[in-house]
């Protein structure tokens, strides 16, 4: 069976999100002074960068095969690093106008990907198909 349009769309908005911030984080490394300073920091904190985009996106081709594992993962390491911003803030002064909106932006995509994933059509994919019962 051929998945429906909302995880296909789920799948496109998520693996754009990853895309997004594994190229801010990189470009953050490559312009922080303590990066450039400390070069094992730098390649400590790409290594980390990456290995968590590698993670992410494996959760992404998982949940386009149709493994609930998957979602759920998706759905673990999004509000994980949502607690992980909300507890462990950067100063606001890190961040300028046009940083925010992308930062809103793929906030905003990654809910709509839950959202689609998690409610509707895209929920009932993922459940398991029930064998036909005979005599009926």
């Amino acid at each position: 069976m051929n998945a429906p349009r909302e995880v296909k769309l789920a799948i496109c908005l998520s693996s754009a999100v990853l895309l997004i911030e594994a190229v801010d984080r990189l470009w953050r490394i490559s312009t922080s002074p303590d990066a450039n300073t400390f070069a094992r920091l730098r390649v400590v904190w790409t290594g980390a960068t990456l290995a968590c985009a590698a993670l992410v996106a494996l959760f992404i081709f998982l949940a386009a095969r149709r493994s609930r594992w998957g979602r759920t993962g998706l759905l673990v390491s999004t509000l994980g690093g949502w607690c992980t911003w909300y507890f462990w803030t950067r100063g606001v002064t890190d961040y300028e106008g046009w940083h925010w909106i992308v930062l809103g932006g793929a906030t905003t995509m990654e809910l709509a990907a839950l959202i689609l994933l998690l409610i509707g059509n895209g929920a009932a994919w993922y459940r398991p198909e029930q064998p036909l019962l005979s005599g009926r």
